[in-house]
């Protein structure tokens, strides 16, 4: 089953390197699988989750995130075979801080605080580009750039796989106007507004 030459399904492997906005955490490596499904030539929902991660350590504290978004992408500008695409969505991430056990002074007297893992959860919001290339009529190769923001707070550089269920068309197909015909130009669009 397809639309508009495009299978109707798509699934994918995503490997990014998040860099968050606290400067204290460290830069992570992210294995995420993805699931597209193609609604129209040019507009697709996708959901990912962050499968593998890393720990970010400080000493014996470490930190670890996840998040998983539900994403819609928008066809922006295309060739016949490489398309351009805006992409925003939202999800729900989590997090764990853990605190080794410490002890300080207080009036000379120490006091003891046992170890323990903080945990936040929160929704998320995403905004982003990406970018898709296709390799053969069973895989393309994509590129992401994305802000998440929320309980996360990160940029993230994605580069992944997609293979359809099914087979992609030779060629990215010419985006369409709503009335089915080419877009307008920008020049003969501001000169009909």
């Amino acid at each position: 089953i397809s639309v508009g030459g495009l299978p109707r399904l798509e699934i994918g492997l995503d490997a990014a390197v998040a860099t968050p906005d606290n400067i204290t955490e460290q830069t992570r490596p992210i294995l995420s699988p993805r699931l597209t499904l193609n609604l129209s030539p040019r507009t697709a929902l996708s959901v990912s989750g962050d499968l593998l991660t890393t720990r970010d350590y400080v000493g014996e504290s470490w930190a670890d995130a996840r998040v998983v978004t539900a994403e819609v992408h928008r066809g922006l500008w295309q060739t016949e075979r490489f398309a351009l695409s805006g992409l925003i969505g939202g999800g729900y991430g989590w997090s764990e801080f853990f605190q080794p056990e410490y002890n300080y002074l207080v009036r000379n007297e120490p006091v003891v605080v046992p170890a323990h893992i903080y945990r936040t959860t929160g929704p998320e919001f995403v905004l982003g580009v990406g970018a898709e290339q296709r390799i053969a009529s069973r895989l393309a190769l994509r590129q992401e750039f994305k802000v998440v923001r929320g309980e996360l707070s990160e940029f993230r550089a994605h580069v992944g796989v997609s293979v359809p269920i099914g087979r992609y068309s030779p060629r990215f197909e010419p985006l369409q106007a709503r009335d089915g015909g080419r877009p307008d130009s920008l020049r003969n669009g501001t000169g009909i507004g």
